[in-house]
């Protein structure tokens, strides 16, 4: 799937981020999607969709630890790290 399939089929995630390896200057887009469970009460899961080159390559789901409201910038040798909540 691409980035606009999944966009169109389960609109605008909660969260995004991006990461970009310097030395090659690709790009990993990651969309944070929550999907609420009311089998064993009320709890969540998170389905993390991960893009390269706008092409869907890893779909995750687990919990998430935290909310953050702000933008973080994570620099480390190899890439750059920026979360975003939407």
């Amino acid at each position: 799937m691409t980035k606009e399939q999944v966009l169109a089929k389960f609109g605008k995630p909660y969260k995004s981020s991006f990461v970009q390896d310097k030395e090659t200057g690709a790009i990993e887009e990651t969309l944070f999607y929550r999907e609420f469970l009311y089998i064993t009460g009320n709890s969540n899961i998170t389905n993390i969709l991960t893009f390269k080159a706008g092409k869907l390559i890893s779909l995750k789901q687990g919990q998430e630890s935290g909310s953050s409201t702000q933008t973080t910038i994570i620099n480390t040798p190899q890439s750059t790290v920026v979360q975003t909540p939407n």
